[in-house]
């Protein structure tokens, strides 16, 4: 997952956040929060909060420095976000979710199916 931010001088900044799983939003929040303050530039850090009363993420632009950020829509969704490019402070509208669009293959144990091999057993499985 990526964050792009574009400064005023049409400088790019691309930030990388570790993809993988996280125990909670806020694990999530202070993995990007800490990739953003790593970065080199002298311009004022965007700001990542969760706000856990209402439950919603909240990004701080500093418009004196930045003209957009821009993230993946895979990281758009876990935020709860409705745009994947921004150029104003904003909070999501949707509630985050760590493990949203990371679910590829589900497996659910059933007795109406013929075993299959998972791993080194044999195991009733349904794929979904």
């Amino acid at each position: 997952n990526t964050i792009k931010i574009v400064t005023l001088h049409d400088n790019e900044r691309i930030i990388k956040v570790l993809t993988g799983c996280y125990d909670s939003i806020n694990d999530l929040i202070d993995t990007i929060q800490t990739c953003i303050n790593e970065s080199d530039e002298d311009v004022e850090h965007v700001k990542f909060v969760y706000k856990s009363l209402v439950k919603r993420v909240c990004i701080k632009i500093p418009t004196k420095d930045i003209k957009s950020l821009e993230m993946a829509t895979s990281m758009q969704n876990k935020l709860g976000l409705t745009n994947n490019i921004l150029t104003l402070s904003t909070c999501a509208i949707n509630e985050p979710s760590v493990s949203a669009g990371s679910l590829e293959v589900m497996y659910i144990y059933a007795n109406i199916l013929e075993h299959q091999i998972v791993g080194d057993i044999s195991a009733p499985l349904l794929r979904i």
